[in-house]
């Protein structure tokens, strides 16, 4: 089984809505073989996904995966076939503590040939959450395109 894990700064916007967006689009398309989560590199267990994360989400048909925030560890990470962040930053605090997961790990928008970082929408304002989720959706459309290839 593939899982794809996407990772941002705190789990509480950016991964989230690329998780559940490519989860939702897998579902739609029946695909079973390819499992999705989203991790951060500095959660609080206390945390949750923003609500404007989960509503941009909605307004695209899509449901979150999760509604508490996910730490990345150690045994997700060696899980994971493919590791997705948002930032070059993130990529390479990731490659310091896992070094291991370095041909399995890139930034996000490196799938279209970008080095473009997602910046995190912050807060609760929908309209940063639904641009956020707009300016992902392009990579994460190639993803998919390059996963359910047959």
């Amino acid at each position: 089984m593939t899982l794809i894990l996407f990772v941002c700064g705190n789990n509480r916007s950016r991964s989230p809505m690329a998780a559940a967006y490519v989860q939702s689009r897998l579902k739609a398309m029946g695909n079973t073989d390819i499992q999705v989560a989203s991790a951060g590199l500095h959660t609080r267990r206390q945390d949750m996904v923003r609500d404007a994360a989960i509503e941009a989400l909605k307004a695209i048909g899509a449901e979150p995966i999760q509604v508490g925030t996910t730490q990345l560890l150690p045994k997700l990470v060696k899980s994971s076939s493919l590791i997705l962040c948002m930032t070059e930053k993130q990529l390479e605090e990731i490659l310091a503590v896992f070094p291991s997961a370095k041909s399995r790990t890139r930034t996000l928008m490196s799938l279209i040939g970008s080095d473009y970082s997602i910046p995190d929408p912050m807060g609760d304002d929908l309209q940063k959450h639904v641009v956020c989720l707009k300016t992902m959706r392009p990579a994460l459309d190639a993803l998919l395109e390059k996963v359910t290839a047959s």
